[in-house]
């Protein structure tokens, strides 16, 4: 078997995890790794390596990872929403040792599929000799996030405090959200106004905090709604 269809394979057995396949970069790898582990060389299958290379070097370069798609990879599992990382977003630390191996073995997979580099994709495909004239673009590997960095069986309790410190799935994703449609929606691009850049209305902002800290800390605090413009003078 060569390495494309070993990886692809690997990538579609995915459990706890799976929910990586849904995010732009790693399913356009997916398909990619499809692509390259048909053992047909036709001009069809050609082409269809040729577009699945050029749809995943896109959507890398849009997000910014040309230069670390395994970090671009690993990232999404930060973010990602399964049984363990809601169960350590919520301080759950007694997990059944199956769902726990499945973790330690999807990360595994996570781990080695992203660190394939586009020449070894380019040598292991059927189409290794009929694609060398075309200089295809290539992407470099990089380094994991910090989280999974070092022995795989250290960087699990490292990814349950990830998430006990800062959510999963869209919680964990981004800082801002919004109500709208009957449901949260996130902020993707939220302004980056600060506290202190408004002026004018200190003691509603000093009630707003401590009412907030309060909540946090889990004494009485009130539901509170911000509305209109800062009153001066």
């Amino acid at each position: 078997m060569n390495k494309c269809k070993e990886a692809a394979r690997k990538m579609a057995s995915l459990s706890v995890y799976k929910g990586i396949l849904k995010r732009t970069v790693p399913a356009a790898f997916y398909r990619l790794l499809w692509a390259a582990s048909s053992s047909t060389g036709t001009d069809g299958g050609i082409q269809e390596f040729l577009t699945a290379w050029g749809d995943f070097f896109a959507v890398l370069c849009e997000r910014g990872y040309s230069e670390s798609l395994t970090e671009c990879v690993t990232q999404t599992a930060l973010y990602d929403e399964n049984a363990f990382s809601l169960a350590a977003a919520a301080g759950e630390t007694d997990l059944p040792k199956t769902v726990m191996d499945a973790v330690e073995r999807d990360l595994q997979i996570i781990l080695d599929v992203s660190s394939i580099t586009p020449q070894e994709l380019i040598d292991s495909c059927a189409y290794a000799k009929d694609i060398a004239p075309l200089c295809l673009p290539q992407w470099k590997t990089g380094e994991p996030v910090a989280a999974l960095r070092g022995n795989l069986k250290d960087c699990i309790p490292q990814m349950a405090e990830y998430y006990r410190g800062n959510g999963c799935g869209m919680y964990a994703r981004y800082r801002a959200f919004i109500w709208r449609d009957h449901k949260i929606q996130p902020v993707a691009y939220p302004d980056k106004q600060t506290l202190s850049d408004l002026k004018g209305y200190e003691l509603p902002r000093k009630m707003a905090i401590d009412n907030t800290l309060a909540f946090l800390q889990g004494y009485p605090a009130n539901n509170c709604l911000l509305y209109g413009f800062p009153r001066i003078g």
